[in-house]
Parts: structure tokens; sequence; C-alpha cells
């Protein structure tokens, strides 16, 4: 029969938790450094972008407290308040150089204005839901899209999350029934907004929205309260949920997905564990209660696989950034598997779709034929090729983790993984098999990517 590559796949969990001990000591760490204040005696940092631009709040010379922006050639710099209000606070910094926050009377109370602060223009209000009274934005992707909340003052107090744009500006992301105080926590690269709400017994939920499909409540792990803390450009959610035990504090962190949904990451051995961020390569910081029922302490788990709504990834050397590539990309079968500077290009994008026993055939996009083992050889140095699917176990491969977030990629056939040869780190550089070492020429990052538009194509089962 034949199937069509491009749709949804579901794909294997598999992770791994490490403990990060207390103990434990930071290596060529500067600093720290004072960043100063805006004139009086309380600064405090809240967000950086990959720029170093830091944001934060801090006493003026006359009292009220300001949000500020702080960079290594401009010091700190007051970005002022929304209509007279005497604070204003930043909450998130995106890689441009935009601001998001609030402007309210104090940090606690309300009416609060959501803000977005550019160097070009400002400080500018981004208003409010219609008939809602005040806002407040708390998160801000790349793009420049805002997220937050919006509500009424009431009685009774009710609040909506909202997404911005300066193109579509305000559009309220609605709520499932039966829920409301509805606040936005983060949102993806992609648009994909994670929020909270309460339901009425004032038990938190947590709710995904995509513009496809609205907003969901994404359930708990079988007891009745989520609270999601965060999501990376994959679209994996993370945050903490509780168990059906009727033991108090047993909660445990999870990772969600739209086609796995949600996933117990489970803890160091004590009672409760919670996430609170996660990357885009997977690895989820959090903390977890030990054995002995006394302490905490920060926990790493690694997601090394999981699933992505479009199922296509580039697949990175870890030893040399780039991405393995169809060469020229070509459609012609038998042409060469290099690794090349990534590019976005369909011949560097691979769907990952699950065969059998936990093998998978990796698909190249811009040709429909799969990574295989040049004739079936099981010697080291076998070339790797793409080639029409025919079934065989040198069509098939395997993910195992390595570390932090990298796997092997290893052939059924020959149990030898995919390897760049002689370790180079150059352009054209040959994709092989090899026996199995370790090194950084041998482990890959799966980074999950949305298809292009190149022409569908197709896989045909022998």
């Amino acid at each position: 029969m034949t199937r069509r590559v491009m749709g949804v796949t579901r794909f294997v969990l598999v992770i791994c938790m490490l403990g990060v001990s207390q103990e434990g000591r930071a290596h060529g760490v500067s600093g720290p450094l004072d960043l100063g204040t805006l004139g009086g005696g309380i600064s405090e940092a809240v967000a950086v972008n990959a720029t170093g631009q830091v944001v934060g709040s801090s006493i003026t010379a006359s009292g009220e407290f300001h949000a500020f922006s702080w960079t290594r050639v401009g010091g700190m710099v007051d970005l002022g308040t929304l209509h007279g209000r005497p604070f204003s606070f930043p909450t998130a910094v995106n890689a441009s150089g935009q601001v998001v926050g609030f402007a309210a009377f104090d940090g606690s109370s309300l009416p609060r204005y959501a803000f977005l602060w550019t160097a070009a223009d400002g400080m500018i209000d981004l208003g409010a839901l219609p008939g809602h009274d005040q806002a407040g934005a708390y998160a801000l992707n790349d793009s420049g899209q805002a997220v937050g909340q919006s509500y009424t003052l009431g009685p009774p107090l009710q609040s909506h999350v909202f997404s911005w744009t300066a193109a579509g500006g305000m559009i309220d992301l609605g709520l499932p029934p039966g829920l409301d105080l509805a606040t936005a926590q983060a949102v993806s690269a992609g648009g994909q907004v994670v929020s909270s709400a309460q339901n009425s017994l004032r038990q938190s939920r947590g709710l995904w929205w995509t513009a496809a499909g609205g907003m969901i409540d994404i359930g708990t792990l079988g007891g009745t309260f989520t609270t999601v803390r965060g999501v990376n450009a994959r679209g994996q959610v993370v945050g903490f949920s509780d168990t059906p035990t009727p033991l108090f504090g047993d909660w445990h962190a999870f990772v969600w997905t739209e086609l796995d949904g949600m996933v117990d990451l489970g803890t160091l051995g004590g009672l409760g564990s919670w996430a609170n961020a996660i990357n885009d390569r997977g690895q989820i910081v959090g903390v977890s209660a030990t054995p002995d029922g006394l302490n905490r302490h920060a926990t790493l788990w690694e997601v090394v696989i999981a699933s992505s709504p479009e199922g296509y990834y580039e697949i990175v050397s870890r030893n040399s950034d780039k991405c393995l590539d169809v060469s020229y990309a070509s459609t012609e079968a038998a042409a060469s598997v290099i690794q090349w500077t990534c590019h976005r290009g369909a011949n560097q994008r691979w769907r990952l779709e699950p065969v059998s026993d936990g093998a998978f055939r990796i698909i190249a996009h811009h040709s429909g034929q799969v990574l295989d083992v040049y004739g079936g050889l099981v010697d080291d140095v076998s070339p790797i090729i793409q080639f029409p699917w025919h079934g065989g176990d040198n069509q098939l491969w395997t993910i195992e983790p390595a570390s932090n977030g990298y796997v092997f990629i290893v052939a059924r056939h020959s149990s030898k993984v995919l390897d760049v040869q002689r370790a180079s780190s150059d352009d054209g550089a040959g994709v092989i098999q090899y026996t199995r070492h370790g090194g950084a020429n041998q482990q890959w990052l799966l980074h999950a990517v949305a298809p292009t538009a190149a022409p569908m194509t197709t896989v045909t089962d022998p």
C-alpha cells in the first residue's frame, strides 16, 4: 500500500532523570556584576535574552518602581510607565529587545495595564479585551507575539487569556466550559500558548491553545489539579500535577504533547516533584524530593525523543553542529548522505516513522526515500545513502539516549551507529556506519521543525 508521508506520527518518549547535587560547583563563572539602580536603593532583574539584554524593575530617585532594560553598552535605561501609574514591571524580553509587562499602582494590586516596549516606540498600552477593564502581558516570543491576562473587575472577577500581535491586535483565546480566572504562562516560538485556569472548586487546570485547535484542558496525572510552567518550540509543555494517591504533596513533574498526552516524569525517590522549564532540546529542569523524604534537589530530566506535531526533524551532529543532508538535494536512488551547514532545506528534513519493535524508518522529506546502509553491509565505514523503501533491516534504525539530549542512531542490521567520518567538521563530510565509541561525531540532536513547502512525498511498502 502507499502511505502519505506528511501528517501526524506518534513517537516514544525516552526520559533520563538526573539529580543535581546542591554540593556541585560551577566553573568559569564571572561576576557577580552590579547592574545598578534607577536612582533608588533596590533593583531586581527578572529576564535576559540571547544577546545579554537584561530587564527588571528598580526604585527610582522619586520612589516609584519602574521597569528597566540593561545592556553592557547602554547601561540601565528607565522604560517608564503608563497612565501615571507609579509601578511598571517587565515579565519577558525577546531576541529583538521587545519587552512586555504591566503597569499598576503597585506590584500586586488591580487595575493593571499591559504594555509592550521597544527602543523605537517606547512603552505602549496593549489595551484589553472587549468588555474587560484591565490586562497584563506575561510572555513574549521572538515573533513579537505577546500573551497575558485580560479581566473584568466584577463582581465577580473574571479573566481570559489574550494573544496580541502588531498585525492582528488583541484576540480572546477563549476558555473550555466550566473554567474561569485564566492567565497565560508562556508562548512558544510557533505561537502555541500555555495557560492556567480554575474550575468551580478553585482547582488549577492546565490549558493548551493553537490557532487550529483552540483552547483545550490538558488533563491531570489522575488527580484533581495541574499547573503549567513552560513550553518549548517542539510544543512540549511542562509543569506538575497531582497523582491519584491520597498523600498530600504527591504531585509529579510532567511533560505533555498533543500526541502523547501527559507523561509522568517521576521523582528522585521521594514524595513529589515539579518541572519549571524546558528548552528546545527537551531538557527539563525542576525539583524532586529525595528518598529520605527530608530534602529536595534540583533535577534534570532529558526527553530524548518526543512527539512533533509536524513529524519532521533536522538531525544535527554534536561534533560539528551541522545537519544530516542528502547531497545536492538529489532525488536519485543511492544518493550520498553527508553533513552540511543547516539551511532548513527539505533535503535536511527527515521524518521518523515507527515501523516495528521500536525501530524507525527515517524518510527524506524532499525525495520520500529512506536512510539506508549501502548494500546492507555490516562493515565499519560502510556509506549511508538514501534509497527507496524495501523493508530491509539496513533501512531500520533505533534511537538510543547519549547525553544532554543527544542520541545515537543505530542500524538494526549491524548494531553500528550513524557516524560523521573522521569526526570531520567540514561541509560535505561523509556519513557512515561505525562501531559505537561514544564520540561526539556519533551523537545527534533531533531538532523538531515544521515541514517545508516541498512537494508531498510517499513511501510505498514492498
